[in-house]
């Protein structure tokens, strides 16, 4: 049996007349992005129920890719190779080695690098001697291209994250639906979803991101950019956050964005639910994400805040529920300039109808 099928659909608005176009069903095992190169822009392409291993994915202007149910994309290699090295256990051949990037909390040293490893879906401490070594933590030597640690392999998954991206390139109007996108060796400030190419610039837009599971990926679940819509998601346990980035025209709706930062970035760094940045002066931009919970952060810290307003004039924050976080929703100003559109400054912010839930910190307020 083939590992990709080819149908034929229909798409338009009443009273519209369109040509076919392919409705492509892939099936686990297959090579996704072949498919996308054998099939023309605007085709729709049904992700079977599966794992999909080390998958990366440049999709073409139009595409829309479906997940069924049981759909799973994942960075990462599971190992089944062991050997003993003293106290330690042993896999070799692991020559990945990812960009490092961001700054960790004094207890988390070794965050910064992009490949994690896994014991039945829970991430080991990477640390950045093989003396730290101990139980729930391990170290990957580049140079020898192994990796060490002392806990047990039998009878566990074990995984190890390989691949940066899930989706990239510079394609429009692409749609990523029930899909869960899992374990991607993705830096700190990208996502396993990122158009974003080696000189930093981003040229797609119009992505839809609805309507998936991210989870486990080293960085953030999604890089944001322009006119992306980001829909009933649910984001949770990325070691560095949930969404980065920038980009104009970013709809938030009913996401989930749960427990990030479990890899111990540093706060003042860059870490937690979300950050966004240069988003432009649009007169009014919102969030509507349902559930924002907490990574590590500092209760003392003011900026450490669910959501938090910096020198940005018209926003309007409302429709979310925040529980258990250091702070609610913040809004800060700092002398950071002006840009082509003027004062880097917060001025007319209307917060509004959210539910915030903890017992440290402030719920709202303003700062500086």
């Amino acid at each position: 049996m083939p590992s990709h099928l080819t149908g034929v659909g229909f798409r338009g608005m009443a009273g519209q007349s369109r040509g076919p176009e392919p409705l492509i069903i892939i099936r686990s095992g297959a090579a996704i992005d072949d498919v996308v190169k054998a099939n023309p822009a605007g085709s729709t392409f049904f992700l079977s129920a599966g794992i999909y291993r080390m998958q990366s994915v440049t999709p073409k202007d139009g595409d829309s890719f479906v997940g069924q149910p049981g759909a799973i994309m994942n960075g990462s290699r599971q190992l089944t190779s062991f050997a003993r090295s003293d106290r330690y256990w042993v896999a070799s051949g692991q020559s990945q080695h990812g960009k490092a990037n961001g700054k960790c909390l004094p207890a988390y040293s070794g965050c910064e690098y992009p490949e994690d490893l896994f014991f039945n879906n829970v991430p080991l401490q990477r640390v950045e001697s093989l003396s730290l070594v101990t139980a729930g933590k391990w170290h990957f030597d580049y140079s020898a291209a192994k990796v060490y640690f002392v806990d047990d392999p039998a009878d566990k998954i074990v995984e190890i994250s390989v691949t940066p991206h899930a989706f990239s390139g510079i394609a429009k109007n692409v749609k990523i639906k029930r899909l869960t996108i899992e374990k991607y060796a993705t830096p700190a400030q990208d996502g396993p979803i990122s158009c974003y190419d080696a000189t930093n610039v981003c040229l797609a837009k119009g992505w839809t991101i609805e309507s998936n599971e991210i989870r486990l990926n080293h960085g953030a679940a999604i890089r944001l950019a322009n006119n992306q819509i980001i829909k009933s998601n649910y984001i949770h346990h990325n070691g560095q956050e949930g969404l980065t980035g920038s980009g104009s025209n970013v709809q938030l709706e009913n996401n989930d964005i749960a427990y990030n930062n479990t890899l111990g970035f540093d706060f003042g760094w860059e870490a937690g639910g979300t950050k966004f940045s240069n988003l432009g002066y649009s007169g009014k931009s919102h969030d509507q994400s349902d559930g924002l919970y907490p990574g590590k952060a500092n209760p003392s810290m003011w900026w450490a805040c669910a959501l938090q307003v910096l020198d940005s004039p018209n926003a309007t924050v409302y429709g979310n529920t925040l529980i258990n976080n250091s702070n609610g929703i913040c809004a800060v100003s700092t002398p950071r300039g002006s840009g082509d559109k003027g004062e880097f400054l917060v001025k007319n912010l209307f917060v509004h109808d959210n539910v915030i839930v903890q017992s440290i910190g402030s719920a709202a307020g303003p700062s500086g």
